[in-house]
Order: C-alpha cells, then structure tokens, then sequence
C-alpha cells in the first residue's frame, strides 16, 4: 500500500520505483531463509551472463537449461538430505526459474525471429535486448511475488513500473498512466478487500477444519467399514481441505500484488476493471470444474502461463501435451507423487480431447 501511495508512476522516479522493491524483496528472502539465498543469487547472476555472452540463437535454451538444472540440484538436495517436508529455498527457487527462463525466451523471440512468426502473445513479450541489471534483478527480486509468486511476465512488469500498465476509461489507449488522482483512473481496493476476506476465510478453514481431516483417516478402520458411496463423498471433502491451503496463499499473494498496484488485466465487456493478470487460482472454477482441462486451467494459473510460453508453443504438435506435463513434474521435483499425477494429467488431456473431436465428428 505504502508503494502506491507514495511510488506512484508519473511521480516517483523509474530508477526508485525499480529499485525499491528488490531491496525489500531480498530483505524478505534474507529473512526468512537467511544464507541459503545465496542460490537465489548464483542461479539468477548465471542466467544474466549466459544471456549477456550466448549466442542469441540459443540463448533462450541455454538459461533454460542452466536454470532448471540448478533448480534439479536443489530439489535432489531437499529429497535426499531434508527427506521429509521442509520449508527451504526450493519454493522461491521454483518461481526465479519462471521469470529467468520466461525472459531468456522473450529475447531470444525479439533478436532472432520476424513478427509475423511470432503469435499474439509472443510479440507482446518479445524484447529487443537484454534488460539493465537494475532491471533484471528488480523483476527477479520484486518483493510483491518474491517468496510464492504468482509469476509476472517482465514486459507486464515494466508496464507496472513504467506506468502503461493502468488507463482511464475514457483514455484506454493512452500510453501513460499519469497522474493516480484521475478520477476514472481505476483503484484495486475493492478488489484487494475481497481477496484479503476470502483468504482469511481460506486461512481459518486451513487452521480450524483441515487439521481434524488428514488424508490418512480414509484409510482408518470405521471409515473403511463405510459405505463405498459415503467414503468417496469423504474422500472428496478431505482433498478440498488439502487445497484449501494454496487457496489461502495464493490469493494472499494476488492480494500483495494489486495493494500495490500489480496486475491490472484492462476492461471487462460491462467495463469492469479487471485485477486478475496475475492471479494464480480461482477457487470456485476449481471445485466446479466438470472436466479436467477446466480445473487447470483454474489452478496456478501463472505456472501453466509459463509452461504454455516454454514448453507447449515450442514443442513439436503430437509432442506438446506430453513434454508440457513432463516439464511441469520435473519442475515440482523428484518425487514420484508428481510423475504419476502430471503423466496421468496427460493421459486425461488426451483422451478427453479425443473424445470431444470425436463427439463433434459424430455430431
């Protein structure tokens, strides 16, 4: 709240507007994992140089490369010295190789391919060269996503802090957001309220009712005696309460993001504004999802965003599916949970994308 109030584009500098928030970011990341950022650091001062020095046609393979291989380093160091669950570096880690690779790829589309190669969405994220270091570590280090995310791709990041990113209603197209007092210039207030309550609501449900239904009372002797039909209904109740708690911290998370002023997403069709360019979840599209495209395309947002920039846009057609899902596993880590679910995720892709071409042929 203090950095819109105070930092507000148009008034505030770009170079203060750039470098307040890594400085409170690696503050926040100093305090709560303390020498361990150290990786933090070294992972996203290798990724600058290899796009400072590397050949530009394989720029974007290189970062991705060395990124997602120091990121291996420290999920097999949580799996084999940690061995149990433990809040480390691995989650901000996961996040910086968003944002490093998401850039190396923006660059590598702005210096070696035409426009008319590119679609939509990667002409609006291709740069031309590579960013300031004042830049870079700003985007990496923003303190608003620093520990959990959600990802913010870096040409909507210096939108942000450049000020393009918010217009009036009755300037949509001006390219400046000027003065914050406009009257019609739209406020997140609003928007951050209600996503501050419903991640209290979250948080109490996590703290209150989560705990008393722990997945592994289904495989207790009176559940197991229950009905098949009662014990599903448990079932589907006990695993709403395990997400219960990425509901909170997600929407948390968004919430930190629009109080400063992050992710405005324009107009709706009643010309609504719309706070939603870097939400990671929408609960209730989660739970009412009728198949299984609509749950993901509801949860972490912002990681499949990624995936679909790294993995699926690039990959060969009858490949996509599958080295999209393998990314996302690998990504997680090396437990074996995570292969089973995304390889499993692909195998339900497929085949409900089977099964709807075949209805419509049909049809």
């Amino acid at each position: 709240i203090w950095y819109y109030k105070q930092l507000p584009a148009g008034q505030a500098s770009k170079f203060t507007r750039l470098i307040y928030s890594p400085l409170i970011g690696l503050a926040m990341l100093y305090f709560c994992y303390g020498s361990a950022m150290k990786h933090l650091l070294a992972n996203a001062g290798i990724c600058y140089v290899l796009m400072l020095f590397s050949p530009t046609r394989y720029v974007h393979k290189l970062v991705f490369v060395a990124a997602m291989g120091y990121l291996s380093f420290i999920h097999m160091y949580r799996w084999w010295i940690l061995t149990s669950y433990y809040i480390d570096i691995t989650g901000p880690m996961m996040v910086l190789v968003q944002k490093t690779t998401t850039i190396a790829f923006s660059l590598h589309d702005g210096k070696m391919k035409k426009k008319e190669e590119l679609n939509a969405i990667q002409k609006k994220e291709a740069i031309a060269e590579v960013p300031s270091i004042l830049e870079y570590v700003s985007f990496v280090f923003h303190f608003q996503a620093v520990l959990t995310g959600p990802l913010c791709f870096f040409s909507d990041y210096m939108d942000f802090i450049e000020g393009r990113h918010v217009t009036p209603k009755s300037a949509a197209a001006r390219p400046k957001m000027g003065n914050n007092n406009d009257d019609d210039v739209p406020t997140p207030w609003a928007t951050v309220t209600e996503k501050l309550m419903w991640s209290l609501v979250f948080l109490g449900v996590s703290v209150v009712i989560a705990p008393q239904f722990q997945p592994e009372i289904m495989l207790q002797t009176g559940m197991m005696s229950q009905s098949f039909f009662t014990w599903y209904l448990t079932l589907i109740f006990v695993m709403m309460l395990q997400r219960v708690q990425y509901y909170f911290v997600w929407m948390f998370a968004d919430a930190i993001c629009n109080a400063s002023g992050l992710g405005f997403a324009g107009y709706d069709e009643h010309g609504k504004p719309k706070w939603d360019l870097v939400s990671s979840v929408n609960p209730y599209k989660v739970e009412m999802a009728t198949n299984f495209k609509d749950t993901l395309d509801a949860w972490n947002c912002t990681t499949m965003y990624w995936l679909r920039r790294v993995a699926y846009d690039r990959a060969p057609p009858q490949f996509r599916t599958v080295y999209t899902y393998l990314l996302s596993a690998w990504w997680h880590g090396f437990f074996p949970g995570y292969y089973l679910t995304f390889l499993t995720g692909a195998l339900f892709t497929v085949a409900g994308r089977t099964v709807s071409y075949t209805s419509i042929l049909i049809i």
